[in-house]
């Protein structure tokens, strides 16, 4: 190690590169006392390297790597803490999330949630409420990740945030965990101003219900916005039943052809075969993506695929 300090930069990511294949907490121990380089590729590959060879007595040193000037080194230095950290050190991880760049506040937030634990799951759920919205967002966002099925309480509650991002941010965690405790919060989101939230709320209520949800949704096939409308013809096409055709059939007179091209595909996937007489004028359309995708559909309904 003495020699690294002569190397130069390529030379030294080259043999981090290498030590990251077989480092142990020996040799994090030893990296450490190199992260002092003036290099922020150098530093940040070190982070790297020590955060994977499990050498907790590095911590400290990481601790005062994010601190460092340059954002993309506080990152690598937070990424790696995330490794070594145990709850104890919740709370210093926790102060990156002030930090003045999202990309270095979501790796501490990462960080904390690699850590786990109650702790960490209650520490979260008090951010819901916390008096920055940025807070709010991560907290609402590392919910959905942690994923265990006590906070879609404090998640659902969310869903009333006066903040339009925190709403489709607790939202989006309700549907990665798939389970919601109320779902009339939910469905009220359906009608919400902001269209981003409303296609949140239909992927909720769709993860937590899909049986029963399709009957919730489809009022939005007529939604001013054409992304909510094509979530929703996407998501009801996912499901694959044929009963829900009737839905989408009308749809491929519409003018839009984005809302066309997905109502083909949701046919095909329901397997709607008796969609194929709809289809085969579309084989002409004079938009050609349309003309493919009718084709394409048709030939999947025909050969049962």
């Amino acid at each position: 190690m003495v020699r690294f300090a002569t190397m130069k930069q390529d030379g030294k990511l080259v043999l981090l590169r290498l030590l990251r294949q077989f480092a142990d907490a020996e040799m994090g121990r030893r990296l450490a006392a190199l992260l002092s380089d003036p290099d922020p590729e150098v530093k940040q590959r070190l982070a790297h390297v020590i955060g994977v060879s499990g050498a907790t007595s590095a911590i400290p040193d990481l601790m005062v790597l994010a601190r460092d000037s340059n954002g993309h080194v506080r990152k690598a230095a937070f990424l790696a803490l995330g490794w070594l950290c145990d709850e104890r050190d919740i709370d210093f991880l926790l102060t990156g999330l002030d930090d003045v760049y999202p990309d270095v506040r979501e790796a501490a937030m990462g960080a904390v949630i690699v850590v786990g634990g109650e702790q960490v799951t209650e520490k979260f759920t008090r951010n819901l409420k916390h008096e920055s919205v940025e807070h709010q967002r991560l907290a609402a966002i590392a919910l959905g990740l942690i994923g265990t099925r006590e906070v879609a309480g404090p998640l659902t509650e969310a869903v009333g945030n006066p903040d339009p991002e925190i709403r489709q941010q607790a939202l989006n965690a309700l549907a990665r965990i798939g389970y919601i405790d109320d779902t009339g919060r939910i469905t009220a989101a359906l009608g919400d101003e902001n269209a981003a939230v409303r296609k949140a709320a239909v992927s909720a209520l769709m993860a937590a219900s899909p049986e029963t949800a399709v009957n919730d949704i489809k009022f939005l096939l007529n939604d001013p916005d054409l992304w909510v409308r094509f979530h929703v013809i996407t998501v009801i096409g996912e499901l694959g039943m044929p009963v829900h055709a009737d839905l989408i059939l009308p749809l491929l007179d519409s003018d839009n052809d984005v809302v066309k091209i997905a109502a083909i595909k949701a046919l095909a996937q329901m397997r709607y075969r008796e969609a194929i007489p709809r289809l085969s004028p579309l084989r002409e359309d004079r938009n050609k993506d349309v003309a493919e995708a009718a084709q394409s559909a048709m030939s999947d309904l025909e050969t049962g695929q």
